[in-house]
């Protein structure tokens, strides 16, 4: 009778205080998003790709693959709670027509007579900040399961950086570039 009364007390006494904060915490996602672009209320069109989603604590580790951005192998971003990046790993078989060029601070483009393969075998790039904004599908995901650190860090009453997500246009757009 002792033990089951002690039993009970325990279970309220941890309703009534329960535990405030975690320690840490670590999960690993994995899932598919569909994209549909609207215009004037019609659908566009749409696609869908998959993730993967490490966290842990407040870093987090995000890689998107296939739908239309299926002309990269895959695209990552990854925030270690001081920088973020963006990795773009090409597909070994990817080509294109259109070239881009930094020539005098401004970015000019070229048409090529025949489809080349791109010289690199991905792109990479840092950033101070841990939002996402590069229209690779990675945004969604991100506001999924990685932002909490983000919106807890901001003092009360601030307005929050919008982020901004990928589109149906960007879709057909993305990736048709060499680097």
């Amino acid at each position: 009778m002792k033990a089951h009364l002690l039993n009970l007390f325990l279970l309220i006494w941890s309703f009534i205080f329960p535990v405030s904060s975690c320690d840490g915490y670590e999960f690993t996602v994995e899932g598919e998003v569909r994209i549909q672009g609207y215009s004037r209320s019609q659908l566009e069109g749409e696609t869908n790709y998959n993730f993967t989603a490490e966290i842990r604590d407040c870093g987090s580790r995000i890689r998107v693959f296939g739908g239309c951005f299926s002309t990269a192998k895959y695209n990552e971003y990854g925030w270690d709670t001081t920088n973020s990046y963006i990795f773009i790993k090409l597909r070994a078989d990817r080509e294109s027509k259109l070239m881009q060029q930094i020539e005098g601070g401004k970015i000019k483009e070229t048409a090529l007579d025949k489809p080349v393969k791109s010289p690199n075998d991905a792109n990479l790039n840092i950033y101070s900040s841990d939002l996402p904004d590069f229209g690779r599908g990675i945004e969604p995901v991100w506001l999924a399961y990685a932002s909490a650190c983000d919106y807890r860090a901001r003092k009360s009453g601030n307005k929050p950086e919008p982020v901004r997500c990928c589109g149906w246009f960007e879709c057909l757009a993305v990736d048709q570039f060499i680097f």
